[in-house]
């Protein structure tokens, strides 16, 4: 890469920051979409104020170099977003988030330049090049967006993953007809479909394949830095910088690969690492150091953005001709966009006929496929001398405005007018809720000072009298809340969700433990995310039925059939399988308990009827009493399991508390730093030789 590259843009990108730092209170307080504001910003920054302002002058008709936005922006953009993503969900939707982001990128292409085709002169093959750059969607503002509407997980999952996807897509299937652009350019002669079929196919595949091989190798990396190193933050958040970078970098760079795939694949594999082997509190670190650089990264590109459009604007002559065609290209774009939505969500939902994307979901699809950084960069990425590339530039701006200013603020209503997002009288629920729940706390803690003797006991009387006023107003406000709500659909499904994420928390403080293992911990949180993914797109409310992982359901079945053939060999799997039962269900049992009893507190707190809680209280009362029942039978066929597992408990309940004591004097600088870990260290090791011998029985 250049070196002007990195130091003559050092003054603009760190003049951007603070505008961005400034304009992120701004738009934050007025409630204006943050990243659509900053587009906005870029764009009047450098078209207005930028040439009137000395200081601001380099501002003015800046162009970044293609490779800032591809190799220095998108690798961390990338992989915050897959490091985030919920897995389980993504890979439970694999089919249509693949089809939409290889197939329907495809069949966006064509439509694109077949349309544009007969609008303009400009040869097919080049609007071919045209397609495959603006059909990269960067939904960012929408997903934001989603986050603030509380859309169901499973729009905001097929939205997110097929855009990590289809940027990749864009990006391979723009440098293969680059290839046959220059190929044909060379030979002088047009190429066989046929052979442009074949050449297209492979290298996608191939491209794909070897991002996903690269991004594993490299996110593996993260294990090691894990393992010798498990109690610093710093130093997860630095290799897991290094691993964005260095999968982009190597599979581009080096192997002429997909360097998106080898990002995301190596996001979720670093996901599912750190979510098994760290700690909670350096598991939340590194977490929020991603939430950092994905604002940064987010902040610079779309400044960028909108400077950028000033200056590839710049040649267009803006006659009634020029706005025709510029209406003309919008509307192929969106015609492509809605052939390849509607077309292969038609084509999934026969193919998954238990899994279906309503229509709804399909419309904020379409809508929300805004285009961005990614599509911006491949048109600077072109040569100068390219043929039509002003043209080309011209339609990108076209769109890339048209699509951020309009469908972006949009989105919002439209989400609205498909009641998708999370309803008024939820919201109000939640507010009251959270007021009730602050004052009896601030009302506990001043009870818990009375026998201290700090301060007057008229004192702390006349504030909790305060607090008590307080929560008794607020009571009688959720009794007009229940008299004037117009149903309980909506609360109802807010308790078995909010029930269903207190079980998915019990669980994970048990693996945090030690008290769950790995594959317990996903075959648990796998089954409560289908819990929440039914509710919330289907409506179905839990019943007894209990999901499983489809890739657990095919290694538990592969086991079993080739159990007979190793014999001796497989007794120790069969060992591991039946702890593994006994875990999931003290784990399911205890969790169970709890959440059924935080229901009823939250029910005594906000007077909910019992016609909203009951059914979840019946139904975490029978998880509770199944997964007992399950446990004594276990206990009743293998006594010796049951022993073995109740030694490993008592150890792992009293390391687990002896670890926490140790990381709070840490925290607290109580103690040398290195006496601590030498003690977190031993305690370690004693964990891993209790999980060694609870398997000999």
């Amino acid at each position: 890469m250049p070196e002007s590259v990195i130091l003559s843009e050092e003054g603009i990108i760190i003049l951007l920051l603070a505008i961005a730092i400034v304009m992120s209170i701004i738009l934050r307080r007025v409630k204006f979409p943050y990243t659509i504001g900053l587009f906005i910003i870029g764009f009047v920054l450098a078209y207005f104020i930028a040439p009137n302002v000395s200081f601001l002058s380099p501002i003015s008709g800046y162009v970044p170099n293609s490779d800032l936005i591809l190799y220095i922006f998108l690798p961390p953009l990338i992989f915050e977003s897959a490091i985030a993503l919920n897995s389980r969900l993504l890979f439970k939707n694999i089919v249509p988030v693949l089809v939409m982001a290889i197939a329907g990128l495809v069949i966006s292409v064509f439509v694109i330049g077949l349309l544009l085709s007969y609008l303009t002169p400009i040869p097919l093959i080049y609007l071919l090049v045209f397609g495959a750059l603006i059909s990269a969607t960067d939904p960012v503002a929408v997903i934001a967006l989603f986050k603030d509407l509380g859309v169901p997980k499973r729009l905001f999952t097929l939205v997110e993953g097929e855009s990590l996807l289809n940027d990749a897509s864009a990006i391979v299937t723009f440098n293969i007809i680059m290839g046959i652009v220059a190929l044909q350019a060379y030979s002088g002669g047009a190429s066989s479909i046929e052979e442009i079929s074949v050449f297209f196919t492979y290298s996608l595949l191939f491209s794909f394949a070897g991002g996903i091989f690269i991004g594993s190798i490299m996110a593996f990396a993260i294990y090691g830095t894990i393992r010798a190193s498990p109690d610093h933050p710093h130093l997860h958040q630095t290799v897991s910088l290094v691993i964005a970078y260095s999968a982009f970098l190597v599979s581009e760079a080096v192997f002429d690969l997909s360097g998106v795939v080898a990002v995301v694949a190596a996001g979720i594999i670093v996901n599912r690492m750190t979510s098994r082997r760290l700690g909670p509190a350096v598991r939340e670190d590194l977490y929020k150091f991603w939430e950092y650089i994905g604002f940064l990264a987010n902040s610079m590109i779309f400044l960028l953005v909108g400077i950028t459009i000033t200056s590839l604007g710049e040649p267009l002559i803006f006659s009634w001709g020029f706005v025709a065609l510029a209406g003309a290209v919008i509307v192929a774009v969106a015609v492509a966009r809605a052939v390849s939505v509607y077309g292969l969500y038609s084509v999934t939902n026969i193919i998954e006929r238990d899994r279906s994307v309503s229509r709804s979901y399909q419309t904020v699809i379409f809508w929300g496929g805004l285009r961005g950084a990614v599509c911006l960069a491949l048109v600077l990425s072109l040569p100068k001398e390219f043929p039509y590339r002003d043209m080309i530039a011209a339609f990108t701006v076209v769109v890339v405005v048209f699509t951020i200013i309009v469908q972006g603020t949009t989105t919002g209503p439209l989400i609205r007018f498909f009641k998708l997002q999370r309803p008024d009288n939820v919201l109000e629920f939640e507010r009251l809720w959270l007021s009730v729940r602050s004052a009896n706390e601030s009302r506990k803690a001043l009870l818990g000072m009375k026998d201290k003797g700090y301060i007057p006991a008229d004192t702390l009387d006349s504030a909790s009298s305060e607090y008590d006023t307080a929560v008794k107003d607020l009571r009688e406000k959720f009794a007009d809340f229940w008299r004037d709500c117009p149903g309980g659909d909506s609360i109802r499904e807010l308790f078995w969700i909010k029930a269903i994420e207190h079980e998915q928390e019990c669980y994970r403080r048990m693996y945090d433990a030690g008290l769950v293992s790995p594959g317990v911990l996903e075959r648990l949180l796998y089954d409560a995310d289908t819990r929440v993914d039914k509710i919330q797109s289907e409506g179905i409310y839990p019943s007894g039925t209990r999901y499983y992982s489809p890739v657990l359901k095919i290694g538990a079945r592969f086991k079993k059939d080739i159990s007979p053939l190793f014999g001796k060999l497989y007794a120790g799997d069969r060992k591991e399988e039946l702890l593994d039962e006994l875990f999931l269900m003290y784990a399911v049992s205890v969790s169970a308990s709890e959440t059924r009893d935080w229901v009823l507190d939250v029910a005594d707190e906000t007077g909910s009827g019992r016609t909203i809680i009951d059914p979840v209280v019946e139904e975490y009362g029978r998880m509770h009493e199944s997964a007992k029942a399950g446990f004594r039978s276990l206990a009743d066929s293998s006594p010796g399991a049951v022993n073995s597992f109740y030694d490993y408990l008592v150890s792992g309940i009293a390391i687990s508390g002896a670890k926490k004591m140790l990381f709070d004097m840490k925290e607290e600088g109580f103690f040398d730093e290195k006496d601590i870990e030498a003690e977190i260290s031993r305690l370690r090791r004693e964990e891993s030789r209790a999980r060694e011998k609870v398997k000999e029985f």
